[in-house]
C-alpha cells in the first residue's frame, strides 16, 4: 500500500495565505501610522511638508514571512525623514514625544488574529 503526501502543497498554500495576510497587516500599520502622524496639534506638531507621513512605508518578503514598516533608507523621501523621525516618535531633550508608529503597530497587531479568519 502506498500513500500520497499533500504536505508540500498544504505548506505552500499556508505560506501563501500567511504572506498575503502579512502584506495586509503591514499596510494597515502604515495607514494608521500615517493617520497618527497627520493629527493636529497638540497631539502632534503641525504638519509642515508631509514628508514624514509620506515616508512611512512597508517592505514585505513573503518567502521569509518578514514584514517591515517604518521610515526606510532609499524609499520615497525616507532619507530626509530619517533625520528627524526618531525625534518625533521618541522626543528629544527639548521636545516631547509624538508617537505615531508604535501606537499604530500595537493597535494593528492586537487584532492580527482577525486577519486569518
Amino acid at each position: 500500500m502506498s500513500y500520497k503526501s499533500y504536505a508540500d502543497s498544504v505548506k505552500k498554500g499556508l505560506k501563501d495565505k500567511v504572506g498575503s495576510q502579512l502584506v495586509d497587516i503591514c499596510a494597515d500599520i502604515v495607514k494608521q501610522a500615517q493617520e497618527n502622524a497627520n493629527q493636529a496639534p497638540p497631539k502632534h506638531p503641525q504638519v509642515q511638508t508631509g514628508t514624514l507621513r509620506r515616508s512611512i512605508t512597508l517592505d514585505v518578503d513573503k518567502k521569509k514571512l518578514e514584514g517591515k514598516v517604518g521610515i526606510m533608507k532609499g524609499k520615497l523621501e525616507g532619507d530626509k525623514a530619517l533625520i528627524y523621525a526618531p525625534f518625533v516618535e521618541f522626543g528629544s531633550a527639548t521636545r516631547p514625544p509624538y508617537p505615531y508608529l508604535f501606537p499604530a503597530a500595537e493597535a494593528v497587531t492586537k487584532k492580527a488574529k482577525d486577519y486569518f479568519r
